[in-house]
């Protein structure tokens, strides 16, 4: 009990007027108007990078084709663009500095450089252009294109992923059973044939 009491005071306990009352102090917030400013910021801060819209389009699974996504949002292709410009160049020269220090600590697989290649135009490349929006086809769609337009069969295995031996393989066994079905066609046609002579020969003795 002697610990309990002292356990009490040494409690922190701030006393105020007869009469006073607590008070919480929690602002009254109306969410549904916050979540509307929030909404608008993220608005205005989208309008001023418009690339951020094109993150927002995958998330939303738009079924947008190609030619209407980069017209619908070129504004965001420009702006990438204008950035890639920016940094591919210092990316360059950031490559052919470490190229060159790799070349004075004769690092492994740097010994065909030294610090002369720079000046020797050794190190000079170019980062290539790539398009900000991906004009591709999925497996599915490039299946069915090639079923429509009666591409030989190999190139759907090879877009499924069967390696050349596989698909090697694959082909001889369709050869082999086209020969067995072949092989029984004749068999039974020429059965067919046999029957209605044998009914003659029968008829005239």
């Amino acid at each position: 009990e002697a610990e309990d009491e002292a356990l009490r005071n040494s409690v922190p306990v701030i006393l105020g007027p007869q009469g006073s009352q607590a008070q919480m102090l929690v602002a009254d917030i109306n969410i549904a108007d916050s979540l509307k400013a929030i909404e608008r910021l993220l608005d205005e801060i989208e309008d001023e990078n418009p690339q951020l819209s094109l993150n927002r389009m995958r998330r939303a699974g738009s079924d947008l084709s190609y030619p209407g996504v980069v017209t619908a949002y070129d504004d965001a292709v420009n702006r990438i663009q204008e950035f890639r410009c920016n940094v591919d160049g210092g990316l360059l020269r950031a490559l052919q500095m470490g190229i060159s220090i790799g070349a004075f600590h004769r690092c492994d697989g740097f010994q065909p450089f030294s610090l002369d290649s720079y000046r020797q135009g050794a190190l000079d490349f170019q980062i290539a252009e790539r398009p900000v929006i991906r004009d591709t086809l999925s497996k599915r769609d490039a299946i069915e294109l090639h079923n429509q337009s009666q591409a030989p069969k190999e190139w759907t295995w090879a877009l499924l992923g069967h390696t050349d031996a596989e698909i090697a393989q694959a082909k001889t066994e369709e050869a082999s059973v086209t020969r067995q079905v072949a092989a029984q066609l004749i068999g039974v046609m020429a059965g067919g044939e046999r029957r209605p002579r044998e009914e003659d020969d029968d008829a005239h003795t």
